[in-house]
């Protein structure tokens, strides 16, 4: 259950991220957003993998 929930939370992220890059135009932030729920995604894959 925490893995999926740390799934969702990247998600959101990402979703954060990409808004703020695209729709704000600040691409720092979006950038940063981005990059920390990409990685939060992969922490929660493997998680649930093994």
């Amino acid at each position: 259950m925490k893995q999926l929930l740390l799934y969702f939370f990247a998600l959101v992220l990402i979703i954060l991220g990409v808004y703020s890059f695209i729709y704000l135009k600040d691409y720092s932030s979006g950038a940063v957003w981005t990059v920390v729920g990409v990685f939060f995604m992969a922490v929660a894959y493997l998680k649930i993998r093994s």
